[in-house]
């Protein structure tokens, strides 16, 4: 077993009765931890995050582990630094140079022209792998080229395949072993602001939000420090750095934090869509701070300046819930009825996903009204819903509530006539679930006929009465 896995059953394990010490410091060693382990614990530490790890030595490889993250953070600094068993570029750099030395006055040999097209072959094939999402076949190509001791340029290539391989593998742990191993190893460079910013991602996936914090703002940092000429082809690393740290406060509920990051990037040079987002996330960092006000005019204005944007459809959801939450249900339904009404057909993709939040938005607002017994609002928006897909599975239930508004309006001819389509229509289809609602409408149907008819005998019987009767009710 390697002691890099030795580390993942570590984590894994027993190590909930001593409450672990905080993560140390970047650069720093972990402090130790005295006295004994007990096998179980029956309570997790209340920081902790879900990690689901495949691994082929670690028992119980689908259960769900909760791991501290102040064990995360000893366990792959402890592994980049003392367990990765990939060389050192620059030890092995030294050491041909050594041998360069030592030799002089001989003629230096060549490296083979096979070994060289053979490495550039593996970086490519892993780099295709990877970029076809197939991370077991990178991590052999990237695995080869960085353990045969390569010169720096192609060591640096090979070890942030490796560590993208392993994060697209989902193996979290040595994705960050080897990013670390990377900065460890070779801590300045033109790698160094996209190898922190990758690491940081990985970090916040897995929970350990402090550190990952600590490697974006190393971002900023270590391209402070890189020759000016290159500053305009950081800039974007830089911006998108700065954008996952606003992004990781809004995650953790820092929610002031965030508005307050987020809004610096108005002042940026930046892609409009890149500001569309960040103003939608101020919108739902209000939203989620318990500003509503706030939060409505700022849904207001981004779909009114970003109403194409990847994030408008759920500002509509977003918007339309909030102003029923404020008690202004006809301007919850016009923003509603204005989303279901849009016909958005940019791309497949983008269309589906403004069909899933007319469909989600739409049914929730009308459920509410109905729930409220405001029965004419919750008609319109089902009757709307109807439109925007005729697959059976989508109108019939929809249908059916229907002519469950159009009776609490005492429509019943109306709601007959939406039953009987539903009866006609439904029995041609095999569904289960279609057919429980078509005997529902048989059912309602029924009901209504007796009505009618019982009515209409009263009636015979006592016109006068009969018809006091009816309109009091």
């Amino acid at each position: 077993m390697s002691r890099l896995a030795a580390y993942f059953l570590l984590i894994t394990g027993s190590l909930w009765a001593n409450p672990p010490t905080p993560a140390p410091a970047h650069g720093t060693s972990a402090p130790s931890h005295d006295g004994p382990v007990p096998a179980t614990q029956s309570e997790p530490a209340p920081d902790t995050i879900d990690l689901h790890a495949d691994h082929a030595e670690a028992p119980a490889a689908d259960a769900e582990v909760m791991v501290p993250e102040s064990i995360i953070a000893p366990a792959i600094t402890e592994a980049a630094q003392e367990d990765f068993t990939l060389p050192d570029p620059l030890e092995a750099a030294k050491a041909a140079k050594e041998r360069s030395e030592s030799e002089k006055g001989k003629k230096p040999l060549p490296e083979s022209e096979h070994a060289t097209a053979l490495r550039a072959s593996l970086l490519r094939i892993g780099q295709g792998k990877l970029d076809q999402g197939d991370a077991p076949a990178a991590i052999v190509a990237f695995r080869q080229v960085a353990e045969a001791h390569p010169p720096l340029p192609d060591a640096i290539t090979s070890l942030l395949g490796l560590a993208r391989a392993y994060r697209l593998s989902g193996e979290s742990v040595k994705a960050v072993a080897t990013y670390e191993h990377l900065l460890k190893t070779i801590p300045a460079g033109s790698h160094t602001p996209t190898a922190y910013l990758e690491v940081g991602q990985v970090l916040r996936d897995m929970g350990s939000t402090k550190l990952a914090l600590s490697r974006f703002y190393s971002v900023i940092h270590t391209t402070l420090k890189l020759p000016e000429s290159g500053d305009n082809s950081y800039r974007k690393t830089v911006q998108t750095a700065q954008f996952e740290i606003a992004d990781t406060h809004f995650q953790i509920g820092e929610y002031d934090n965030a508005i307050r990051l987020f809004k610096r990037f108005d002042l940026l040079d930046i892609d409009e869509t890149e500001r569309a987002t960040a103003r939608f996330k101020i919108a739902r960092a209000l939203r989620m701070s318990g500003q509503n006000l706030a939060s409505a005019r700022a849904f207001r204005d981004f779909i009114s300046q970003y109403g194409q944007d990847v994030h408008a459809p759920e500002a509509y959801f977003e918007l339309a819930t909030l102003l029923d939450d404020l008690k202004r249900p006809e301007d919850s339904l016009r923003v509603t009825l204005d989303l279901l009404q849009i016909e958005h057909a940019k791309s497949t993709e983008d269309m589906a996903s403004w069909r899933r939040w007319q469909q989600r938005t739409g049914m929730q607002l009308a459920a509410a009204y109905y729930q409220r017994g405001e029965f004419t609002p919750a008609l319109r928006l089902y009757r709307a819903l109807i439109e925007i897909d005729q697959a059976p599975s989508w109108t019939t239930p929809l249908r059916y509530q229907e002519g469950l508004c159009w009776e609490r309006l005492l429509q019943f001819s109306r709601a007959a006539e939406v039953y009987n389509q539903l009866i006609s229509t439904g029995q041609k289809l095999d569904s289960p679930e279609i057919q429980d609602i078509i005997r529902m409408a048989e059912w309602r149907l029924e009901q209504l006929t007796w009505t009618q008819k019982t009515q209409t005998e009263l009636h015979a019987l006592n016109p006068v009465e009969t018809s006091a009767t009816v309109t009091s009710s």
